[in-house]
């Protein structure tokens, strides 16, 4: 008797959570942005350090610590514009800057992933800037993704950053 009681009492609350969750789905509005996650194959990783991002997540710039910008994966011998790229970070001194006019979209999971919110940024690379997307969380840590457009092909990093202490 014990026993069913239990069962019934799980089954109960799983039912609950269910119907719970499937109510705030359907009256969440979500503004949802294509991008398909599974075709980043290669990414590249790195850090930031002296970002600025308000209270409120909008993004306005962050640092790339060259000396942590490495590659996720080894390169096949045709991915020169990665490459290309993994070697200007690690050389030169890179921004990313928040595009003038830019909108912060708040995203509900675009296409599974964790990121809440969204902005078009500037990839700044020594003298060359490439535009940008950002897909981002901004709490205590900064973390998110970077697709970068070059010369048509895109590119992807990956970040984390932690606000310095005064």
């Amino acid at each position: 008797m014990k026993n069913l009681l239990n069962i019934l009492g799980v089954l109960l609350l799983s039912i609950t959570i269910f119907s719970c969750g499937s109510d705030a789905e359907s009256s969440t509005e979500k503004k949802e942005i294509p991008f398909d996650f599974s075709i980043m194959k290669v990414s590249i990783d790195a850090k930031l350090s002296n970002y600025l991002v308000e209270e409120e997540g909008i993004f306005h710039n962050a640092m790339i610590d060259n000396k942590s910008v490495r590659l996720s994966v080894e390169l096949a011998s045709n991915e020169t514009v990665i490459q290309e790229l993994v070697n200007n970070l690690q050389e030169n001194t890179s921004l990313i800057k928040r595009s003038e006019n830019s909108e912060l979209i708040l995203t509900q999971n675009p296409n599974g992933s964790d990121y809440k919110l969204t902005t078009e940024v500037n990839l700044i690379v020594g003298e060359d800037i490439h535009k940008a997307t950002l897909y981002y969380n901004a709490a205590e840590f900064l973390n998110g993704l970077l697709e970068i457009n070059i010369d048509g092909e895109k590119v992807y990093m990956i970040f984390k950053g932690k606000k310095e202490r005064k």
